[in-house]
């Protein structure tokens, strides 16, 4: 905010940081366009006593304005920004509650973003269009779904005007052997048959739905089915919405979907939310080790970094090779028989880089992980197969 130059567009569903607020005033004094839309059923307790010095209007009648984005600078090329995902600006989001928030540099994504920030605030202009509103199912799917950031692939898609749960389902569909979750609120039957397809398909699922006591929860429907969802069991409270698909496969497209849409009905059919979804496995590797902590959590473990001694607890010799590596790391042993096999990648200070389950491996195990994305540095691979462990370090080049 206080790097803007130009122009700030936010729309955001509760803010009660008066830290931030302030600085998106301090930013229209000094002669930035400041935009702000909010929901009209949300406290927004930063926005009032005393009233902000730029304009904030509000809705949504039918559902909640429940974006969580900013749009920086959209006229520049090099500094235009997108900050998006799950965290609203309130203490409690931003202090405790677990969340996400990504910032892009990209003015195509910033331009896309704007038209929809446009169609709420009911024109293009620094005054608000007030009779050209348009919140909830009153707006139009007119905005692009695929970019290429700098060589990534990121689609976009806004609620309820864009299909988004069709999208979201499509990209679980092409899970090939890790799906992961953590999300608030999780009622959407169409997402939860195809959650449900995954784990049936030989895919590893897990998941974390916080309000596991929602009216018509997939939850119960879920875990009756035998797919590993957990609530987070903690205090504090899950208000991700992410999933993270094949994040250990960088062959094979990993994914991460993120926004502010709820697995609902409402966010589909309602709400007006956004969600990005990135074709990455830097991106997948981080909100991976997002999703171990939590899960971690989830199942009682603390503190929720193993240390590296405790893993060294080698019961049958493999082979590691190359080693030291640059991208490709093959390893050998003898299972003894045919059998599942986890790895997992530890770095020195006992943080997860990389998990998979490697189904129906051979006796005589042969296979490779692709460490190419990792940082230079030591590193040990570990293999866990029935009742064994095994354990061997590795320099990564």
């Amino acid at each position: 905010i206080e790097n803007a130059e130009e122009s700030i567009d936010i729309s955001m569903y509760n803010t009660n940081r008066f830290r931030l607020v302030n600085a998106l005033s301090e930013a229209h004094n000094r002669g930035v366009v400041v935009r702000m839309v909010a929901d009209n059923g949300t406290a927004n307790t930063a926005l009032s006593n005393p009233s902000p010095d730029f304009t904030v209007i509000k809705g949504n009648s039918d559902g909640l304005m429940h974006n969580k984005f900013l749009v920086i600078d959209r006229g520049s090329v090099n500094d235009s920004w997108v900050l998006m995902g799950s965290m609203n600006f309130t203490e409690n989001n931003i202090g405790t509650d677990y969340n996400n928030m990504i910032a892009i540099q990209d003015q195509s994504l910033a331009r896309a973003y704007t038209i929809e920030f446009e169609e709420m605030w009911g024109s293009d202009g620094e005054a608000p269009g007030i009779f050209n509103v348009k919140f909830g199912a009153d707006k139009e799917d007119n905005t692009p779904h695929l970019f290429n950031v700098n060589g990534m692939t990121v689609e976009s898609y806004f609620s309820p005007s864009d299909n988004t749960t069709s999208a979201i389902a499509n990209s679980i569909d092409q899970a090939d052997s890790e799906l992961y979750f953590a999300i608030l609120t999780f009622t959407n039957n169409t997402l939860g048959t195809s959650v449900l397809d995954a784990h049936n398909s030989g895919v590893e699922v897990r998941g974390i739905i916080d309000n596991i006591t929602d009216t018509g929860t997939e939850y119960d429907y879920l875990l009756s089915n035998g797919v590993a969802v957990s609530p987070d069991n903690t205090s504090l409270q899950t208000h991700h919405k992410y999933c993270v698909i094949d994040a250990n496969s960088p062959n094979m497209d990993p994914v991460v979907i993120t926004g502010s849409h709820n697995w609902s009905g409402s966010a589909e059919t309602r709400n007006d939310e956004n969600t990005l979804i990135f074709h990455d496995s830097s991106i997948a590797n981080i909100f991976l080790q997002e999703f171990e902590a939590r899960w971690c959590e989830s199942q009682g473990g603390s503190p929720c970094v193993t240390s590296v001694e405790e893993i060294i607890n080698n019961e049958v010799e493999f082979v590691l090779s190359p080693n030291p590596v640059n991208s490709i790391l093959n390893f050998e042993l003898d299972l003894g028989s045919k059998t599942d096999v986890s790895v997992e990648l530890y770095t020195m200070d006992g943080r997860l880089s990389f998990a998979q389950l490697m189904r129906d491996q051979n006796e005589l195990m042969n296979s490779s992980i692709d460490v190419s994305i990792l940082d230079k540095g030591t590193y040990v691979l570990l293999l866990r197969f029935d009742d064994k462990v095994v354990t061997e370090k590795f320099i990564k080049l």
